[in-house]
């Protein structure tokens, strides 16, 4: 792992917030030395042929140690490493489904402990854990989540709970579960909610916590001038993304369909109708640091930018601790 993030949040900067670095500046990513730490994502790695390592790695010991960063298990091992964290004390979850689930009922969700030490969660979106309390179905303590992602939105959390120990938790803002005030897909208590009210609420309900003690901080997200897709007709601009234009954030040209699209605004909103719920202070949402998944330059992963042809698909590996002074 050559390149890694590191930022520290909440009001004694206790929590650490990581994000690897794909690609060396704004290179397309197709070489070694066009990379960083590479993609962390298996289904995309290029080692064998895109695809062959689907479900997991199939590349044994010396190939692996031959593909370098090419691999994505070895840029996970790599990226645990330069991070501080054992595998054995890592919990992966796959975003892809709107499940908020919790490191001390880890044994109803469907984890299992991959053939590297880690143990994987699949299909959630945002997943919350005490750090060194909560246990993996390995039998060792959780000290570090972490999810692949691309351009959307990576939102951490922390809070304290009715015992008064640290809760720390990651959620995945998408596309598909972030909806206007017209389109609500989540439902609590009976109630259609935004996903951002949905992911705290149930956080903040299975804790016991105080909302006083909630920091919230966007790690990363695409800003809007990175990210303009083309519509031809504005019935598939709301189709892709319900109830955004009565919000404001979709902005198309009727004589193209190119159409600017405010991402981090819609997070935002997200967030703000969380707050209200909660009666949160500006204080306790901090969205000022995130990082722009779409400038090129930065290196990150993008899948905007991968499907244009512009750089190699991947995933950069999002990672949540107790900060080490913490500890």
């Amino acid at each position: 792992m050559e390149f890694m993030e590191i930022n520290n949040f909440g009001h004694s900067n206790e929590v650490s917030v990581a994000v690897t670095v794909m690609r060396n500046g704004a290179e397309r990513g197709r070489r070694v030395d066009e990379l960083l730490d590479g993609n962390t994502i298996s289904r995309l790695c290029k080692a064998v042929g895109e695809g062959a390592c689907a479900q997991a790695c199939q590349l044994l010991d010396d190939a692996r140690a031959e593909a370098g960063v090419m691999c994505a298990e070895n840029n996970i091992a790599s990226a645990l490493e330069t991070f501080g964290v054992a595998s054995e004390n890592f919990v992966l979850a796959a975003a892809t489904h709107d499940n908020v689930n919790f490191g001390d009922n880890i044994e109803h969700t469907q984890a299992f402990t991959s053939s590297e030490g880690y143990v994987q969660i699949p299909e959630t979106n945002a997943f919350f854990f005490r750090p060194g309390i909560d246990n993996s179905p390995n039998g060792q303590s959780i000290d570090a989540l972490g999810m692949r992602m691309a351009d959307c939105g990576s939102v951490n959390y922390q809070m304290i709970d009715r015992n008064g120990d640290l809760v720390l938790g990651q959620a995945h803002f998408s596309r598909t579960n972030m909806c206007g005030p017209s389109a609500l897909k989540h439902e609590l208590h009976g109630e259609q909610v935004s996903w951002g009210e949905y992911v705290l609420s149930s956080a903040i309900e299975h804790y016991g916590a105080n909302p006083e003690s909630v920091e919230i901080y966007l790690t990363a997200a695409v800003e809007a001038k990175d990210f303009v897709h083309n519509y031809d007709s504005s019935e598939k601009m709301h189709e892709h993304y319900p109830g955004w234009d009565e919000l404001g954030f979709m902005h198309r040209s009727v004589s193209n369909g190119a159409t600017l699209i405010d991402y981090r605004e819609m997070i935002s909103w997200q967030l703000a109708q969380a707050a209200s719920r909660y009666g949160l202070q500006s204080h306790q949402i901090d969205t000022s640091h995130a990082k722009n998944t779409g400038d090129l330059t930065l290196g990150h992963a993008s899948h905007h930018w991968s499907t244009k042809g512009i750089i190699e698909h991947g995933r950069d590996l999002y990672i949540v601790a107790r900060s080490k002074a913490e500890n």
